[in-house]
């Protein structure tokens, strides 16, 4: 029996799925992404970046109970914006920064400059800048660190450094570089201008190929870092919010999936180029619709922040089993989250009495008005129907009031590791196992439930949306 294995690179957790010709997940590993934060600045060893890269796929193998090479193809889903600098060899020079890394808060005035001139925005589709992106780092690595920057043949993102440790080529996927700003998009090129900012030429990124087509089988060297055996096909995957959709189905049972974990986030297929501010705009797989996304911090952690402060050791999903009991409008208890990330916890609730259970559902609502008000923005219109992806949209409660408050159907796939699978898929179709990707989705993608709104909680929603001041 074949099996493909699909990587989730994420900000938290690294994870791998091994799955079989009929779509079934026989293996499953996962390791905490092995990030180290010092101030504002956070990132991942080289070392100990392919030792949990080993972890989940020797897990996934144990767990399934096969040898390496039932393993015939590779591929990945990405964070995006996490990078190092490596040698003209490749040798990493640095370690990975992680993209939640702030080198200085003042960017660069010309970059500042560039990133407001229009042609930027309608050049690359990216409508967010700051000093979390890529471009303002390596501005700043150049003008502090003059000696390492001039030993500096490569530029890789989290992605490129998977794909070169694993077969010894530089390959970037339009998709997880679409978030760099250095990509002209409507070409799928590297930007001459964007580059030419930073004083670099194409040779110092990857070769730009479409996600699922091949970059190259693991080489001796990659298939020991990751207990593979050498020749294993390996394939470009996407951006993780891009591959997690596609694992859940969209673009085959909806054209909108929205996410609640490490961030908030919706992701839309449209067929226009129309870029604005607050919106990436990149590829999708195999079609010409453009994958429209936005996102908003903090996400599902306050959950975790509320379980580890009030009900340590207990399961999220028996926690939040309580909010059953709570009404549509949580008594009058509103979750704040447009304050400072660094509030107190007990802070964030106005109105409350101390009900537990009301401070939960208030959370909840928070959370979907967050992720509902995404949907609006990246689809332009109300959402009919959605796929839920990511995180804390496994938990039930939280679903049926996403259902109730949006008026629209909510639908959940049985995979629960969307980022992994759907990168297992983007292996399945470069090893030909289906013809198309779509066929692929239709094959493997089983949907779990539909969630239908009740209309009665949908119009006190209505009317508690009205009685609010949210912004």
């Amino acid at each position: 029996m074949e099996h493909v294995l699909g990587f989730d690179l994420g900000t938290s957790y690294f994870k791998a799925v091994l799955v079989d010709r009929k779509g079934r997940c026989v293996g499953f590993g996962k390791r905490r992404t092995p990030k180290v934060s010092k101030g504002t600045v956070s990132t991942i060893a080289p070392a100990a970046f392919w030792l949990a890269l080993q972890g989940c796929a020797q897990d996934a193998l144990a767990q399934a109970k096969v040898l390496p090479e039932t393993v015939v193809g590779i591929s990945y889903a990405s964070q995006a914006n996490t990078f190092a600098l490596c040698g003209v060899r490749g040798q990493p020079l640095t370690e990975l920064f992680v993209w939640t890394t702030v080198f200085d808060q003042e960017v660069d005035p010309a970059l500042m400059d560039f990133w407001h001139d229009p042609a930027f925005l309608h050049t690359t589709g990216l409508g967010f800048d700051g000093p979390q992106m890529m471009l303002a780092k390596l501005l700043w690595l150049q003008k502090s660190r003059g000696p390492l920057w001039r030993q500096t043949g490569h530029i890789a993102t989290i992605s490129d450094y998977f794909v070169f440790g694993l077969t010894g080529t530089w390959s970037s996927d339009p998709s997880t570089a679409s978030l760099l700003g250095l990509v002209d998009l409507p070409k799928r090129t590297w930007w001459p201008e964007a580059l030419h900012l930073l004083g670099l030429g194409e040779e110092a990124f990857g070769r730009l190929v479409p996600s699922g087509s091949s970059v190259g089988s693991l080489s001796a060297e990659g298939a020991h870092r990751i207990g593979l055996r050498p020749g294993t096909k390996v394939f470009a995957g996407a951006l993780d919010h891009v591959v997690a959709a596609l694992g859940a189905g969209l673009g085959k049972h909806t054209s909108l999936s929205e996410s609640t974990g490490t961030v908030l986030a919706a992701l839309a297929l449209r067929a226009d180029f129309s870029p604005r501010s607050g919106i990436s705009i990149g590829p999708y797989p195999e079609t010409t619709q453009l994958a429209y996304l936005a996102f908003r911090s903090p996400g599902a952690e306050v959950v975790e922040m509320y379980r580890d402060r009030y009900f340590a050791g207990v399961p999220i999903d028996t926690m939040l089993a309580a909010v059953r009991e709570v009404e549509v409008g949580s008594r009058g208890v509103v979750y704040q989250d447009a304050g400072s990330e660094s509030a107190d916890l007990a802070t964030r609730f106005v109105g409350s009495e101390g009900s537990r259970a009301a401070e939960m559902r208030a959370m909840l609502e928070m959370l979907s008005l967050r992720t509902w008000q995404l949907g609006q923005t990246v689809l332009g219109d109300n959402p009919t129907r959605f796929v839920a992806t990511g995180g804390l949209n496994r938990n039930p409660e939280l679903l049926y009031i996403k259902a109730d408050m949006t008026g629209a159907e909510v639908i959940t796939c049985d995979q629960k590791e969307l980022g992994a699978f759907g990168a297992a898929i983007l292996a399945a179709r470069g090893c030909g196992w289906f013809p198309s990707l779509d066929e692929a989705q239709a094959e493997w993608i089983r949907i779990e439930q539909t969630i239908v709104p009740h209309s009665e909680r949908g119009h006190s929603y209505k009317a508690w949306l009205h009685s609010q001041e949210i912004r």
